[in-house]
């Protein structure tokens, strides 16, 4: 139906369209759509009841960012010390 609000001339039209967008309001949806294979991940991992092999997989994930955190900050000092060359 989609009714714009200009064109809108009696009570009914109105209370259609309000009904309309209620309904539309239901399937709303914000930010990135998350990829197929993501959202089977993320509802295996809920219905997962395997708690040890998901703490293993944790720590990995853990091991695997604090190395990237260790090159990060490696980055950050050399950056840091060519400002302070430079002043």
């Amino acid at each position: 139906m989609t009714i714009e609000v200009e064109k809108i001339t009696n009570i009914e039209e109105l209370v259609a369209w309000q009904e309309e967008l209620y309904e539309l309001e239901k399937y709303a949806v914000s930010g990135k759509p998350i990829p197929e294979v993501q959202q089977e991940q993320i509802i295996n991992n809920l219905l997962d009841k395997n708690y040890e092999a998901r703490l293993v997989k944790l720590r990995q994930r853990k091991e695997e960012l604090i190395k990237t955190l260790a090159i990060i900050e490696q980055r950050e000092k050399r950056l840091v010390e060519k400002v302070n060359r430079l002043h």
